[in-house]
């Protein structure tokens, strides 16, 4: 999915706050435990307290805009569901399945619901999908930054763009989550083309701090 409408931060902190009932369903409890009472505030407080830039802060309009587009394309759905106690609560279920999200582990994403944006946890998520793809059949999965740009709902790659998208795998390389090693391919000009081999996707970060 390439719409840049759809906040992956907003969604990764969904999945991080997250429990499985006995049947496996991924929900997020709207009293819950740690966070307490889930309602729309609550979720935009949550959210704007991890905004390391003033600029990416969201209005509570916004951030309902962001709930209906999960509830539309099928993230998300609110309804009563049974918990692990047997008791029927009221939660935000989420599509355990949905592929971005299938590897990620929770501490993972708590740790990139805090600390990264939007963009560092798609490109994250789509070169972890890639890599395990890949592995399965022994071979290692080669991409270009345009890639990643056009995944993170980029069209116009220019230098500034090309800069952000190499912040963003800085971003990974800083706490392990990622490596690759840089190649080129000659292409049909003759020139050779730049092109990255993932080496690595893990699926936990190296904690500097415990």
């Amino acid at each position: 999915m390439q719409d840049r409408a759809v906040d992956y931060k907003l969604f990764s902190m969904l999945q991080s706050m997250s429990f499985l009932t006995k049947d496996n369903v991924r929900f997020v409890y709207k009293k819950h435990p740690q966070y307490g009472n889930l309602t729309r505030p609550r979720l935009l407080e949550l959210y704007n307290e991890n905004c390391k830039d003033s600029k990416d802060l969201i209005s509570l309009s916004t951030l309902g805009r962001k709930l209906r587009l999960f509830k539309s394309i099928g993230m998300m759905s609110e309804e009563f569901i049974i918990d692990r106690f047997d008791k029927r609560v009221a939660a935000y279920v989420l599509l355990e399945n949905y592929r971005t999200y299938q590897y990620i582990p929770l501490d993972t994403l708590q740790y990139l619901a805090n600390t990264a944006s939007s963009s560092v946890i798609k490109i994250y998520a789509y070169l972890l999908n890639k890599h395990i793809y890949k592995q399965k059949t022994n071979q290692f999965y080669s991409f270009t930054l345009q890639e990643l740009a056009e995944q993170i709902g980029i069209t116009d790659f220019n230098n500034g763009n090309t800069r952000r998208v190499k912040d963003c795998l800085n971003s990974l390389l800083s706490v392990d989550l990622i490596s690759y090693a840089d190649y080129y391919v000659t292409i049909d000009s003759g020139v050779p083309s730049p092109r990255m081999r993932l080496t690595s996707a893990n699926q936990h970060y190296k904690k500097l701090i415990k």
